[in-house]
């Protein structure tokens, strides 16, 4: 079972839930962003319930196919067997009493689906289950359109909703953390230290693909910073003035840094404000910066800035 991580109040208020719903049969609805957590939830109210012993069925509503999904729970229904469709399992896995299905990605399925997903809910009432609706303007169920009798199924669910990363920012360092820790023991080196410049870039930055993108930068920031003690972030999360700051703390502290890979670093992220300014007009750009065109152009070819005709 993967951990929930993170101390904010919406955490903790869904930790809560998790608890209580654990307890007792209620079917449950998970909303959020994408890459939120919804499926870590899901395995957690499962692997802590009173049916932790029994089957786990996830069945992603968006990466099979509509004929594949159908058929699958036409025979859950009929014979109260999964069979993986998938993988070769000859007579299929079992369901008895308790048994918890996920279904992730709800709002991708049609309504023949969706229909089929209500007839398995209605008639087999013995099982537990989940429900992930991915909502990336972070509201409510209501604002999706599902098949009439199932989304009455879904009001009557308990509700658990996950915020996105930048309405609980209070979590990033403890999830940085983790992701840190997990990527040094997958690849076998010492954790690198992340200083407080990165820590600060890392929580400021706006997450679109929410705890899952984050992942995936602190994994590839691990493999970029192997055989170093402090953590090297992609450039693409730094600017100017945070690496300007990450050298003068470092000065301070009396830490050796790169220095010409600082600066140059500086440099390109200046070069790109001023181009950005000017809509990428070179002759603009560089009366600007007081350089002559051939000079700019040797700078951002160096800096692999595509050196496009003036607009």
């Amino acid at each position: 079972m993967k951990e929930i991580i993170g101390k904010s109040d919406a955490i903790k208020g869904i930790k809560t839930k998790i608890r209580k719903i654990a307890k007792n049969d209620d079917n449950v609805v998970i909303t959020g962003q994408r890459g939120v957590g919804k499926s870590v939830v899901a395995g957690n109210i499962h692997y802590t319930s009173i049916y932790s012993d029994k089957p786990l069925i996830k069945l992603n509503l968006i990466s099979s196919d509509e004929e594949t999904i159908n058929q699958t729970i036409r025979t859950i229904i009929a014979k109260e067997r999964f069979i993986n469709p998938f993988f070769s399992t000859g007579g299929g896995v079992k369901l008895p009493k308790g048994s918890t299905f996920v279904f992730e990605s709800l709002e991708s399925a049609n309504f023949i689906t969706q229909k089929f997903i209500y007839d398995l809910v209605r008639y087999k009432k013995k099982y537990k289950y989940i429900f992930l609706i991915t909502d990336e303007n972070n509201s409510t169920i209501d604002n999706v359109r599902f098949f009439e009798p199932l989304a009455g199924v879904l009001k009557e669910c308990e509700a658990i909703h996950i915020p996105p990363l930048s309405e609980r920012t209070e979590d990033i360092p403890h999830l940085v953390n983790h992701f840190i820790d997990e990527a040094s023991r997958e690849i076998g080196v010492d954790n690198p230290v992340i200083d407080s410049n990165a820590l600060d870039v890392l929580c400021r930055y706006n997450w679109k693909g929410n705890i899952g993108q984050l992942k995936t930068v602190v994994q590839r920031s691990v493999l970029l910073s192997e055989g170093n003690e402090t953590i090297y972030l992609p450039e693409e999360l730094l600017d100017e003035q945070t690496e300007l700051s990450r050298m003068i703390k470092s000065i301070e502290e009396g830490i050796s840094t790169h220095i010409d890979t600082s600066l140059e670093l500086i440099e390109k992220k200046l070069l790109l404000r001023v181009l950005e300014k000017f809509d990428n007009h070179q002759a603009m750009t560089a009366r600007f910066l007081k350089i002559s065109e051939e000079t700019l152009r040797y700078r951002m070819k160096k800096y692999g800035i595509p050196t496009a005709q003036n607009k």
